[in-house]
Order: structure tokens, then C-alpha cells, then sequence
């Protein structure tokens, strides 16, 4: 199991499909699974062939680390391989949780990839239907303003504070910031985060490593301006909802104390 500090995932591969992992060429993973586990929390690879047989990567979101580690416990004491253990970890990803997938499973049901892409389908389709709703809700709440660099285009977003994907998650105004997509990468990433205070901090190693690849042109102009600063915009609830304004600061606080 490896970290990527430029995504914010675990990236696990099998390791009994590594024998030789000092020298394995195949001990890597594309981007996309990473982008994918950013955004969902959860991502499973299709099987790859090995020396050792076909093997299943995954990447996974910290929040979710622990359960996919029990499933794949799980998937090894059913002895499942290839697309058969591709379907059993995507099944276990937390967004199908309200689909009969899980029962399935606990009953002991073969899962095939057929079933877990009709219910992602279902799932995806629910997930967007809330997230425009959501974020409409948001930007109304911050004027349309980025709450870090006050920008108005149309690259705003509606950002989860605690991501969707995660138990604690939740569509309400109080787990939501306004954000560009810029400043919404960075923090979806946890490379920029905002304490308990609502002050912007930056994660010290993950710059470290983004410095090392040579990737930290614009640090100043996007991060570092606004570094050690309170955001410079608030939703109107604010200090207002004595409850909403709880609710968001212990979102933040879980965020950043995750990340640091």
C-alpha cells in the first residue's frame, strides 16, 4: 500500500501478486484511478495480469481505507480473483450502500460486474441529481464568490467540506464551501486546507513532494497569497445560526484534522 499526497488516496495493490515487489515492473497505477478516487472515495482497476496471476489495484480515500481493507480480507478468505474480485470490491463502495448490493453479498450471492455497473449507474444518477441542488444552495449562501480568492466567473463550484463519499458526509448548506475549481482541486486533494478558525493552511509535505516533481509553479499566486488567512468569504449563516455555524467549524475541524 502506497500514499499519493498529489491526490489524497491510498493506492493498494496485492501483494501476494508481488513476490518479487523489489523488482516488479507492475507495481503502478494510471492517474485516472486516482482522479476517480479523489472524486468517489473508492476506485477498483480491472484486473491486470502479473507474474503471479491477475490482480486487482485499488485506490481509496482515507475515510474509507479501514472498510475496503476489511473487504478485501473478505475477498481473499472467498478466495475471489480477477473480474470475480473486481465486482465484490467494486460492490462494497460506500455510495451503493443504499442499494441491495451489501445484503447480497453478506448472504454469500455471486456479484458480477453486471450488477455493479447497473448500480452505479443508479447511483450516479442520484448522486448528480443532489450535488446540483447542492451546490446552487451553496453559492447562494457565499454570494457566488469563491470564500478564498472572492472570484465571481462562472468557475464556481459547490465544494463538500466532509466529501460526499465519506459516512459523515452530508448535502447541507453547513458541510458546503463555494470555491473555484482551482481552489476546489487543491482542497479536495488536501493540499490546501481550512482549519476549525476558517484560516486557509497548506500541507507542509505534500508541497515538499509537489516541490521535488517541480510542480509548484503558481504556489504564490493560487495558495500562497491567502495562506494564514481567514477565508475572505463567509456564508451568510455565519454567526448568525448558532447551530449552522457549529455544524460547518466541526466539519472543518474533522477535515483538517484528518489531513494533518
Amino acid at each position: 500500500m502506497g500514499y499519493s499526497p498529489l491526490f489524497g488516496v491510498f493506492v493498494i495493490w496485492e501483494a501476494a501478486r508481488h513476490k518479487d515487489a523489489a523488482y516488479s515492473k507492475n507495481i503502478q497505477v494510471k492517474a485516472d484511478l486516482l482522479e476517480e478516487a479523489t472524486q468517489d472515495g473508492w476506485a477498483i482497476d480491472a484486473p491486470r495480469r502479473t507474474g503471479h496471476g491477475l490482480e486487482v489495484r485499488a485506490a481509496i480515500h482515507p475515510s474509507h481505507l479501514h472498510r475496503f481493507l476489511k473487504l478485501s480480507i473478505d475477498a481473499d478468505a472467498r478466495d475471489l480473483t480477477g473480474s470475480d474480485r473486481q465486482a465484490f470490491l467494486m460492490a462494497g463502495a460506500p455510495d451503493l450502500d443504499h442499494l441491495d448490493l451489501a445484503s447480497r453479498i453478506a448472504a454469500g450471492e455471486p456479484i458480477g460486474l453486471h450488477d455493479v455497473e447497473r448500480a452505479r449507474v443508479e447511483a450516479t444518477g442520484t448522486r448528480l441529481k443532489r450535488a446540483m441542488g447542492f451546490s446552487k444552495r451553496v453559492l447562494d449562501q457565499f454570494g457566488h464568490r469563491c470564500a478564498i480568492c472572492q472570484i465571481q466567473l462562472s468557475i464556481l463550484e459547490g465544494a463538500h467540506i466532509i466529501p460526499v463519499h465519506d459516512p459523515k458526509g452530508s448535502d447541507e448548506v453547513w458541510n458546503g464551501l463555494a470555491l473555484c475549481r482551482n481552489h476546489h482541486c487543491l482542497f479536495d486533494r488536501r493540499i490546501l486546507l481550512i482549519d476549525s478558525k476558517t484560516i486557509v493552511r497548506a500541507d507542509e509535505e505534500t508541497l515538499a513532494v509537489v516541490k521535488d516533481t517541480g510542480r509548484l509553479g503558481g504556489y504564490q499566486q493560487i495558495i500562497g497569497i491567502y495562506r494564514d488567512k481567514v477565508l475572505q468569504c463567509l456564508p451568510k449563516f455565519f454567526d448568525r445560526d448558532d447551530t449552522l455555524t457549529r455544524q460547518m467549524t466541526q466539519a472543518l475541524k474533522f477535515t483538517y484534522d484528518q489531513a494533518s
